[in-house]
């Protein structure tokens, strides 16, 4: 009977102690540094967290067949500084109305990550140029746009989605450092070589003086230090520009030029090295 007993103790002790070892390990909360997706109504600073791809958007496009982003992170309509506090946040990260930007490309073969990566970047781009001629920039030379996320301090995802016609579309608010685009157009403007040649086609140049217009026009600024004829043929002209602007520039600076009966100049296309304008006559009444 005691040999029993003693039997039957030592496995209720064996029993007990692997029950204990098959016990859940404790939740360890991952820290302010762990990973939050840029979903919906998130707020985020784009400069101090680079570009994020996944999530699951609560306003969303209709997606028709369905699909989308699988959720991950971050939840719906939070803060990445709401979710970094935990559930019982210290505080709430203030909301912003930032500049709105579109972004819609067509989804190929179906690939929903990179439709949504390029509708974000498209977006952006969106909404960087908007501010920058809210703001009175103007427009923003090729080479620096192409660098558009430096400009981004922050965004928010409003609305996204693949859509019915095979697009996907994402609707968002940013806020844009429109100092920083002024300081980089400055220091552009500031680091061209002294004395660079640009060419100015003109087309329907059936008038001498509307050239000579356009020639006073740019030698009145002190910029440009020269402006000569190139080349001369079926109404179409060629002019060399010696002056220490950018194309952009010299494009802004034609359009403003004063013809005679009316007459006016319009830039139709910019390059690095050279601009595309033509002569413009009223329509006979």
């Amino acid at each position: 009977m005691r040999d029993s007993w003693l039997l039957v103790t030592a496995v209720a002790v064996f029993a007990t102690a692997c029950l204990k070892r098959q016990e859940p390990p404790p939740f360890v909360d991952p820290g302010p540094n762990a990973h939050h997706s840029d979903q919906v109504g998130d707020d985020i600073d784009y400069r101090d967290q680079p570009e994020r791809i996944g999530g699951e958007s609560v306003g969303s496009y209709p997606t028709g067949g369905g699909g989308g982003v699988p959720a991950q992170g971050a939840g719906a309509g939070q803060s990445i500084d709401d979710v970094e506090a935990g559930a019982g946040g210290t505080s709430a990260a203030p909301s912003f109305t930032g500049t709105q930007g579109t972004g819609l490309v067509q989804l190929v073969r179906n690939d929903i990550v990179k439709g949504r990566e390029q509708a974000l970047a498209a977006a952006l781009k969106d909404a960087v140029a908007k501010r920058s001629q809210a703001d009175g920039v103007g427009s923003i030379p090729a080479d620096l746009m192409a660098k558009f996320r430096k400009y981004v301090t922050r965004y928010k995802i409003i609305r996204e989605g693949a859509t019915d016609d095979g697009n996907y579309k994402l609707d968002l608010e940013a806020d844009i450092d429109t100092q920083l685009i002024r300081a980089d157009i400055s220091a552009r403007v500031g680091n061209a070589p002294t004395g660079q040649t640009l060419e100015l086609h003109v087309e329907n140049a059936r008038r001498a003086r509307d050239l000579r217009a356009i020639g006073a026009t740019l030698r009145a600024d002190r910029r440009v230090s020269e402006v000569r004829q190139q080349s001369f043929a079926r109404n179409r002209a060629v002019l060399e520009v010696d002056t220490t602007m950018v194309a952009a520039e010299i494009a802004e600076l034609v359009q403003t030029t004063t013809c005679e009966d009316g007459v006016t100049v319009t830039v139709s296309a910019v390059t690095d090295r050279s601009v595309k304008a033509a002569i413009v006559f009223p329509k006979a009444e």
